[in-house]
């Protein structure tokens, strides 16, 4: 090249430089309220309709850097922000004045559609990855408690409470308790035929009938079980010997009751009883908290609403994966 052809190919170059520039693709300007409606304007325009709102979503999620609404549990889709509410993001932000919502332009000045478009499905995509992982959790936290619970009623099968269904009359200890209190025997026979420790037996109120129809309401409770040999085995909190697994155990259980005028005591010695309620004799296990059927059934509902919120994350994950795929992506 001859020396004197030098400064004019070097103009050239320097030119063609600053072309380039010119010609590159528009980016956003938040220098002033003018330029961030300018710019954003002129990037708006070239996105095609049907893509405009997926391009509105990715630019607050840039601006944001993260996904700020949405929840983990209920099933809630965040809101995409219209194209006038965000322009107006530049005024508030401004008013405020504060670092971090100062942060929300900074995120964005200077990207292109591009730009914008590849952060904000990478913000996505990490959340969207970091919820399945967080559902999976809970999912496999629910399944387990369901798990427990199937269990410990297939144990609580295993246990054989067997009572009289007749009930003999204990006279009273002092002549001044007769008609004010009443105390009936009935003959009990638990098999534990559990792998647990059996704690505790859960009972109902009690209805006593003479054979003249006459009734009287009364408590029954395990804690006044005695053996054969007087030993009380279920008492309140660690106190409780039980049961053991395998064991099988003889006594009697003293049934309460306050006689009215109606049911004199000591009343005749052919007696019925009936255990009020759905809990007639409910066995209570180690490793049991008490409320296992609603254990249960929250879990089963936990599970339910869970499961439905993966399927839509991993339906949404694949659709985000489907749009970087498709020729002319935006990457």
């Amino acid at each position: 090249m001859k020396e004197k052809n030098r400064p004019a190919v070097a103009a050239a170059i320097v030119l063609a430089a600053l072309l380039g520039v010119g010609c590159g693709d528009p980016t956003i300007d938040t220098s002033s309220d003018q330029a961030f409606a300018k710019s954003l304007g002129k990037i708006y325009k070239s996105v095609p309709e049907a893509e405009q709102e997926a391009f509105r979503d990715y630019l607050y999620l840039t601006m944001e850097g993260k996904v700020s609404s949405l929840s983990s549990l209920d099933g809630e889709r965040r809101k995409v922000p219209s194209y006038e509410e965000i322009v107006k993001v530049y005024a508030t932000v401004k008013a405020l004045g504060r670092d971090k919502d100062l942060e929300l332009l900074r995120n964005i000045n200077g990207l292109t559609k591009s730009g914008i478009v590849s952060n904000g499905r990478a913000i996505l995509k990490a959340d969207l990855e970091e919820r399945q992982a967080r559902l999976g959790e809970e999912i496999a936290k629910q399944e387990k408690i369901i798990a427990e619970c199937v269990a410990l009623a297939e144990d609580r099968a295993k246990v054989g409470i067997e009572m009289s269904d007749k009930v003999e009359a204990v006279q009273a200890k002092r002549p001044e308790d007769a008609g004010k209190a009443g105390a009936f025997e009935i003959a009990v026979a638990i098999e534990n035929g559990s792998s647990r420790h059996l704690r505790n037996i859960k009972s109902g109120g009690l209805t006593i009938t003479d054979t003249k129809g006459n009734t009287a309401g009364g408590t029954i409770s395990f804690y006044d079980f005695e053996t054969e040999t007087g030993e009380k085995l279920f008492q309140e909190g660690h106190k409780s010997l039980g049961v053991k697994p395998g064991e099988t155990v003889r006594g009697k259980l003293v049934a309460r009751i306050t006689p009215s005028s109606l049911f004199p005591y000591p009343p005749d010695k052919a007696l019925k009883y009936e255990i009020r309620g759905d809990e007639k004799a409910v066995p209570v296990l180690d490793d049991e908290n008490g409320f296992d059927k609603f254990r249960e059934s929250e879990a089963r509902d936990r599970l339910a609403r869970g499961r439905e919120e993966m399927e839509a994350v991993q339906l949404e994950l694949a659709k985000l994966s489907d749009s970087e795929d498709k020729p002319g992506a935006e990457k």
